[in-house]
């Protein structure tokens, strides 16, 4: 009977032990599968935060670029109403605004070009020969958010008496209002007193400039797309 009752105290004891070991094994499974869906929450909280931050930033970019053109257009409307009070420089009744785009147009208009350079030679009394330049019109930028000046170059020639009609035409050149570079200037007097007059030289637009409200996605680096 003794020895039973020990086998019993055995069984009884050992199959308390191997509980708590279970127990324990539950619950280091337990805490560890909560500790991971932490660890992977927290994770992913923290990438959505990030995230945020770099969407809240890129808004109040925005919003600071807004306020500076906001501020930047009053200050323009007023020097763009200064500048058309003045009396114009150059004689005539167009405004200043207007001689402005004439001196430096903000349209490609290679036809123009052209007509302008004959209309002026033939005006001082030269014949023209040939004009020579590229027409650029289907591939020219018109428009542009960040403007530059562009060059047209063009070669003009035409036949004239150089004590007269040829000088005459070289100094309205140099005062035209439109910019005009010239890189190369030839007389061949071979036929005086007529002068074959040869000018290359550049000219130059600017294209218009264009305001563009765009949206614009938040990746994940932070970066704007």
């Amino acid at each position: 009977m003794a020895s039973l009752k020990k086998t019993m105290d055995f069984t009884t004891k050992q199959s308390l032990v191997d509980k708590d070991n279970n127990f324990v094994l539950v619950l280091l499974a337990s805490s560890s599968a909560i500790i991971i869906f932490c660890l992977v929450a927290a994770n992913s909280l923290y990438a959505k935060m990030d995230y945020q931050n770099k969407v809240i930033k890129a808004r109040n970019d925005a919003v600071t670029q807004l306020d500076t053109n906001i501020s930047n257009t009053t200050s323009l409307t007023n020097s763009y109403q200064k500048f058309e009070s003045q009396t114009p420089v150059v004689k005539g009744p167009t405004k200043n605004s207007i001689m402005t785009l004439d001196a430096l147009p903000s349209k490609y208009d290679f036809p123009a070009l052209v007509t302008s350079l004959a209309t002026r030679m033939q005006a001082d009394s030269v014949t023209v020969k040939t004009i020579t330049a590229t027409d650029q019109q289907t591939t020219a930028v018109q428009s542009s958010p960040d403007p530059v000046i562009t060059a047209m170059p063009f070669t003009i020639s035409g036949v004239g008496v150089y004590g007269g009609a040829v000088q005459k035409y070289v100094e309205d050149l140099e005062n035209s209002i439109r910019p005009i570079v010239v890189s190369n200037i030839e007389f061949d007097a071979s036929s005086a007193p007529l002068v074959t007059l040869t000018v290359k030289a550049n000219t130059y637009y600017q294209p218009e400039k264009i305001f563009q409200i765009i949206n614009k996605d938040v990746k994940r680096d932070g970066t704007l797309q």
